[in-house]
């Protein structure tokens, strides 16, 4: 269950008698696993599993918790000198033994009487939970309090003070100083005067003053840590150890009474003390600015941050991995820096810490690495600045197709934060280099991309043009898998800021146990032999019997499992059964769909149990449709449509409007499961992980790139399958691993949440059955030879740029474009254009040309640059091409010879008349392009006909049985078949129904040549029609738009080169676009760019508020849709439903 770094603080322990890490590892372990085998009702405990019964496990998990904690807390109260890192493990695992117990309590007092404060189950979890912020875990914290218990609802003074204690230590251990004031509580005389005082009396007395006194000094802590004025921190201290000094002395006779109130408050004086040393308002340094107005807004920021609003908790603390970059880093950032940190530690909160620095100096880039989560950031950086009112947070979306209507238009040098893709970077830096020459620090999350053969190149490339354009930009480099964060600093050191610094941060605020899921063994032969007579003696056409075999759980108690034998494993039965089949004749069971069928059956379990729960399933994105629809014949229904948020409900009413047919989500949702794949709508997918992240779904079905993607609270993961079986199971270019078990591992990754469940649980489903007697003791290490992913450690990237062998080629002479990548030949002819002296400085700079000549790269540029100048005469700069061909394929990210590819059909077309073009409106633009794409060898579009083995009746399978064997030419002047046009125009027109903002049912009727009056809204197989829509938009639409933006490039030469002909017009820049976005008008395109980014909505409000056709630029349009639109959220327009819809989702805040 323990990573690498939480074993390196279980062996930092102190050697004492009886105190073993190992034993502490796994009876930690086994506590957790007792724990959850009761909340899915897996039985009670037997007599036999000695080391797993009920009292020895919390006997255990007492003492070891008592012994910590002495010496965390207690030895240095008693003068006993003990080192920082000894405190800091014994404070983490007495807190992680005390978070497992506390589940193995429930309503216990402490003493014969109790209150809230000495209920046992609440005493134990802020006890663990003070221990976690002593140690820097405050994430964890924040689980173990999730569930505290208020009793005697403040009947009594005694009562009402212990809750109000509870509601204080809760904000303390959330950091919810929001409205911390403490409220003032009446002096309650709890004894008549003239009356006899009994004993008990007294003791309640004082009691009540003590829980008020301890309230009181939070309180003052928390209204310092929101940094309101005129707070004093010493005041606090004093009250707090007043507390602390009232209940403790030597004679034990006087500690007896209030011992639980001195034991606690030794904790919390330890813990406020080093809280304080963390608190974000006090220990963040100002930035180095004369501009007084900024600092203002900065202390504002910080004191928003730390307080938090209504809807977003604050962020008070500093966790230990904000605290190192902070010391090496700011003010500034002075120094670039590598940050690798697991998910959930902080690592955001270190961006946005670095972010608000750099807003000092000029504006910020924030790299991610796709759309949907560049999408996230601009949403939560957006809440998190909103202090700082003249920064702006924007995302540049979209592909990497070349438009010059693209959104660097509206690059504005200042105070802002532009979130986009490298791929996106890349096409705004050839368009705009000198915006970038003010960017004061770049920010690259998930920058194990690096690692990526195809999107690395890019990356990599863009980091060192950024080096050349941004003469003062720093670098924050981050991410939560890389393993060589050393080595990319000392790149960075070489090539850009020689103190550039690394803060490699291990820990995983979260703890996995790994299992695999096995037929239980011990009962599988008998039922086969029964079932296998009784299959032998049926008679006529019968030949099956149907039975069932339990399954069972081998876990493993070490994290990644080992072969250090039977005690570092359980085997326990699991309440699920296993369909299986015996046939008349055969001498072996059947197993059918075994792993998709039992990984179903098991999620499904733990989602019974009310347990957050995701079955990654990594055959198929359809897989996840179809397991769901299986899920939903068994699960109750739990939500009804008209309980869902109205968000939930705006987004699915959006998602029927696109689809034409209702989305299989409302039934889904209803039953409490979600899905996410790929082939789903972006409202679909931002709907069920709200309906996950709320609760309100339990069980999610997701596909493996969802692994790799965004957090969402799951405790326990269910992988299905060991193998993903077809070709893509191979090495991982990101992940150095194989594909299967980099998606494996980053699954397990996801079990257990920081904030929401300290431990959590990582569940294979093998290809095959595994089977062992759940009666007997087993050794894991047959299953490990089996199934070595079990014991890789958790995904770890050692990051190599694809630059590298790229580099290498060149540099010797052996690059030959003839046999380059696609990727390869576009980055070439970005080299090419860029010239000797220009592509030498770019070059040298990059991670790949450090990793290949470590810190020497200057030995090698006169080399470089002679055989680029020999590639661009050799093969970009031949006669029969025109001079600036290269240029095309440089700017619009094309291959070479795909770009020649396409000037030699435009040619053959023919190119049409500059002065007639100057009126061609977009959709004429479109009929040329795809006349161009029809005149363009065969083979250049061989990667979107279907194989041989395809039947359905669609232009894809035409186009491929009309080529036939010549589907691979490539010659320039080939022969176009006599029906080769018209199938291309077929093509278009189904690009035209999408471009005209058609439903995908509508598409689907023409695209399948499908009569029937409705279409099914099925999902669960590639066959279906909307799945077969997603597919043709995502493998032909897509790619379309880059050709369209080579296209848009050729003409710039071919129709627009002359003083005559004038600029390109803006219907053919917007080509690329609205192909990427289903848009069929300047008009849409602007609503969908400035408006609402969804296709449907932006049909729908062009339609209401059509953009005049007198905005001859994008300038006037945009301004035009953005006060257009401030009058459709202000409720200005009389709506019809699909506006109404996204207008919620706009003034929600989650768009």
């Amino acid at each position: 269950m323990f990573d690498s770094y939480a074993q390196q603080l279980l062996r930092q322990l102190p050697d004492l008698p009886g105190l073993d890490s190992n034993e502490c590892r796994r009876y930690l372990s086994k506590a957790y696993f007792y724990i959850l085998r009761q909340k899915i009702q897996l039985g009670e405990v037997s007599a036999e599993e000695d080391l797993n019964s009920f009292s020895e496990v919390v006997n255990y998990l007492r003492n070891l918790a008592n012994t910590l904690e002495t010496i965390a807390i207690f030895d240095s109260l008693n003068g006993v000198d003990v080192p920082w890192g000894v405190k800091r493990s014994c404070a983490f695992v007495a807190a992680e033994a005390l978070s497992l117990l506390k589940f193995m309590i429930s309503g216990r007092a402490i003493g014969e009487e109790t209150d809230s404060f000495r209920l046992e189950s609440n005493y134990v979890s802020l006890e663990s939970a003070l221990l976690y912020m002593f140690g820097g875990y405050d994430v964890n914290a924040v689980s173990v309090i999730a569930d505290l218990e208020y009793i005697g609802a403040g009947s009594s003074p005694v009562e009402e003070s212990a809750n109000q204690l509870i509601t204080y230590l809760l904000r303390l251990c959330r950091g919810d100083v929001y409205h911390s004031s403490f409220p003032e509580v009446d002096d309650v005389n709890l004894i008549d005067p003239d009356a006899r005082m009994t004993y008990g009396q007294l003791i309640d007395d004082i009691r009540y003053h003590l829980y008020s006194e301890l309230t009181r000094g939070i309180s003052l802590f928390l209204n310092w840590l929101a940094g309101i004025e005129n707070v004093s921190l010493d005041t606090a201290f004093s009250i707090l150890e007043r507390v602390h000094r009232s209940v403790g002395s030597q004679e034990t006779s006087r500690n007896t009474e209030f011992a639980d109130i001195y034991h606690f408050s030794s904790i919390l004086n330890a813990t406020v003390r080093l809280l304080s040393e963390r608190a974000v308002v006090h220990a963040v340094p100002e930035p180095v600015s004369d501009d007084g107005e900024f600092l203002d807004d900065f202390r504002s920021y910080l004191r928003a941050r730390a307080r938090g609003t209504d809807d977003q908790r604050g962020r008070p603390y500093l966790w230990p991995t904000a605290l190192e970059y902070i010391e090496k880093c700011l003010p500034g950032p002075q120094v670039d820096a590598v940050i690798a940190m697991p998910t959930g530690s902080g690592k955001s909160f270190v961006a946005e810490l670095a972010i608000t620095h750099a807003l000092s100096k000029g504006w910020v880039l924030y790299l991610a690495p796709t759309n949907a989560l560049a999408h996230q950031i601009r949403r939560d950086l957006k809440a998190a600045l909103h202090a700082m009112k003249d920064v702006e947070v924007r995302a540049f979306v979209g592909g990497g197709e070349y438009s010059q209507l693209q959104d660097a238009d509206e690059l504005i040098i200042g105070s802002d934060v532009v979130v986009m893709t490298p791929e996106k970077c890349a096409l705004v830096l050839r368009l705009q280099p000198e915006g970038f020459e003010n960017c004061a620090l770049c920010v690259f999350d998930e920058c194990h991309l690096l690692n990526d053969e195809g999107r690395g190149l890019a990356a990599d490339i863009v980091l060192a043009e950024l080096m050349n354009v941004a003469p003062n930009i720093k670098f924050l480099l981050m991410s939560a898998m890389i393993s060589n964060p050393e080595e990319l600093a000392e790149w960075l050191r070489s090539v850009h800021d020689p103190g550039a610094v690394e803060t490699p941060i291990k820990w995983r605020p979260s703890r996995t146990l790994r299992g695999l899921v096995i037929l239980n063994t011990e009962t599988l032969n008998d039922l086969f032999n029964e079932a296998r007579q009784q299959a032998n003696q049926l008679k006529g056409n019968r030949k099956n019997v149907n039975f069932e075999i339990p399954l069972a759980l081998l876990v493993g108690l070490s994290g990644a499992w080992t072969h250090d034998g039977p005690e570092d494993y359980l085997l326990r039965g699991f309440p699920a059964k296993f369909p299986v089949k015996a046939t008349k004749g055969k001498s072996r069971p059947e197993f059918e769909s075994w792993k998709n069928t039992v990984s179903r059956l098991v999620a499904e379990r733990f989602a019974q149990a009310q347990i957050p729960v995701i079955n990654f399933i990594l055959s198929s994105r359809h897989h996840a449709f179809s397991s769901a629809v299986r899920s939903a014949e068994n699960l109750p229904l739990i939500n009804r449509v008209e309980e869902f948020e109205p968000v939930v409900q705006a987004w699915l009413n959006i998602a029927d409007a696109e689809l034409g047919v209702p989305t299989v989500l409302w039934d889904l949702f209803g039953k409490g499961i979600a899905v996410h794949s790929s082939a789903m709508l972006q409202v679909e997918q931002a709907t069920s992980e709200r309906m996950f992240v709320n609760q309100r779904s339990k069980l999610m079905f997701a596909t493996g790139t969802l692994a790799q993607g965004l957090n969402l609270p799951a405790v326990a993961v269910v992988i299905s399958g060991t193998s993903l079986g077809d070709s893509r199971d191979e090495v991982d270019n990101v992940y150095g691993l194989s594909r299967i078990n980099s998606l494996i591992l980053n699954g397990f990754g996801r079990a257990g949440r920081p904030g929401f469940s300290n431990q959590g649980i990582g569940l294979l489903v093998s290809d095959h059955p595994f089977g062992a007697p759940v009666g007997q003791e087993v050794n894991g290490g047959r299953a490990l030879d089996d199934y070595p992913v079990m014991g890789e450690q958790d995904a770890s990237v050692q990051v190599h740029s694809p630059l590298e062998r790229f580099i290498s080629t060149v540099a010797s002479g052996s690059f030959n474009p003839q046999t380059a990548s696609n990727s390869e030949l576009a980055l070439t002819s970005l080299l090419v254009e860029g010239g000797e002296i220009d592509t030498g400085k770019t070059l040298s700079k990059t991670l790949g040309a450090f990793q290949v000549y470590r810190g020497h790269q200057e030995l090698w540029l006169d080399s470089a640059r002679e055989r680029i100048k020999e590639l661009r005469d050799n093969f970009f700069m031949k006669p029969e091409y025109p001079e600036w061909l290269n240029s095309v394929a440089a700017v619009s990210s094309m291959d070479f010879f795909r770009a020649s590819r396409m000037l030699s059909a435009y040619l053959r077309r023919g190119i049409p008349n500059p002065i007639e073009s100057a009126q061609f409106s977009l959709l004429d633009w479109l009929d040329i392009f795809v006349e161009v794409l029809a005149h363009m060898p065969p083979n250049r579009f061989n990667h979107i006909l279907p194989d041989e083995s395809y039947k359905g009746q669609t232009v894809l399978r035409k186009m491929r049985d009309e080529i036939g064997e010549g589907r691979y030419i490539d010659e320039p002047d080939w022969n176009l078949p006599q029906g080769w046009m018209s199938l291309w125009h077929e093509l278009r027109d189904l690009l035209k129904l999408y471009m005209v903002g058609a439903t995908y049912a509508d598409i689907a009727k023409k695209y399948l040549s499908n009569s029937k009056d409705s279409v099914s809204n099925g999902r669960s197989s590639g066959a279906n029609p909307i799945p077969a829509v997603f597919k043709l938009v995502r493998t032909v639409f897509e790619p379309l738009a880059l050709d369209a933006g080579c296209f848009v490039a050729l003409n710039e030469h071919l129709v627009f080169s002359s003083e005559q002909s004038g600029r390109v017009t803006d219907e053919l820049q917007a080509l690329p676009l609205c192909i990427r976005c289903g848009c069929d008008s300047l008009g849409t395109l602007s609503w969908f760019r400035f408006g609402f980014r969804q296709r449907t909505c932006a049909h729908a409000l062009q339609s209401k508020a059509p953009v005049p056709a007198d905005m001859a630029s994008e300038e006037l349009r945009s301004m035009w849709v953005r006060q257009s639109r401030r009058e459709w959220l202000s409720g200005g327009w009389g709506e019809e439903m699909l506006l109404r819809n996204a207008r919620i989702i706009v003034t929600s805040g989650v768009e």
